[in-house]
C-alpha cells in the first residue's frame, strides 16, 4: 500500500484534495491579511496621520507579500 493510499484509506479524501483545501485557506487568510493593512494605510493616509510616501510603500510591501506568499503556496 502506498502513502497515498493509506492517506485515502484512513481518511477518506485524497490527498490532492487535503493539499487544495489547506492552499486555498493559507491564500485567503494572506488576502484578508493584505486587505485589512491596505485598508488601514488608508484611514490613516485619508485622516493625515500617514504621509503619501509612507502609505505607498506600505501598499506596495502588502503587494509584494501577497505575491511572493501566492508563489510559495500556489508552486
Amino acid at each position: 500500500m502506498t502513502p497515498g493510499e493509506a492517506f485515502q484509506a484512513g481518511s477518506g479524501f485524497e490527498s490532492l484534495d487535503v493539499w487544495t483545501l489547506i492552499v486555498g485557506v493559507g491564500c485567503v487568510v494572506v488576502l484578508i491579511i493584505a486587505a485589512w493593512v491596505l485598508t488601514s494605510c488608508y484611514r490613516g493616509w485619508a485622516k493625515n496621520n500617514l504621509d503619501g510616501d509612507e502609505a505607498l510603500h506600505t501598499a506596495i510591501k502588502a503587494i509584494l507579500i501577497v505575491v511572493v506568499m501566492f508563489w510559495i503556496l500556489l508552486s
